[in-house]
């Protein structure tokens, strides 16, 4: 086999590498998105909901809402997160952009409140001297 065969052999691999990882990364955006359609169908039921306990809003609103949840999940295959499944879960173990974000908010906090009770930094107690 020559120098030139084993190149396009390893042309060949590569780009059925390339064509799986497209198709791996393709099909993560397809469960994103399907993930964001079922929380905003989620959102909607529960403000549809609201409407009707709350304010004497139509029930045939709440249950046009789940028909359509129950049948984007099932669609989707989310049926795990109506069943009560870790919703911040991926198939993969990958955790969701909600867990991300909540641990993102209390990290903020708690250096919200380390900050609050800390001593002033040097540019702090500069600005506060700079007023007399």
């Amino acid at each position: 086999m020559g120098i030139l065969d084993k190149v396009k052999v390893q042309a060949g691999q590569l780009a059925e590498k390339a064509q799986h990882g497209v198709a791996q990364g393709q099909a993560k955006i397809d469960a994103l998105q399907a993930r964001r359609a079922l929380d905003a169908l989620l959102r909607d039921l529960g403000m549809a909901t609201y409407r009707a306990d709350r304010h004497g809003g139509p029930r045939s609103d709440v249950d046009r809402l789940l028909g359509d949840v129950e049948s984007h999940a099932r669609e989707h295959g989310l049926l795990g997160v109506l069943s009560g499944e870790d919703p911040d879960q991926d198939e993969d173990g990958a955790v969701g952009d909600t867990m991300a974000w909540r641990a993102c908010r209390s990290t903020w906090l708690a250096q919200q409140s380390r900050c609050a009770s800390a001593p002033p930094t040097w540019s702090q107690a500069r600005r506060a001297g700079a007023g007399r």
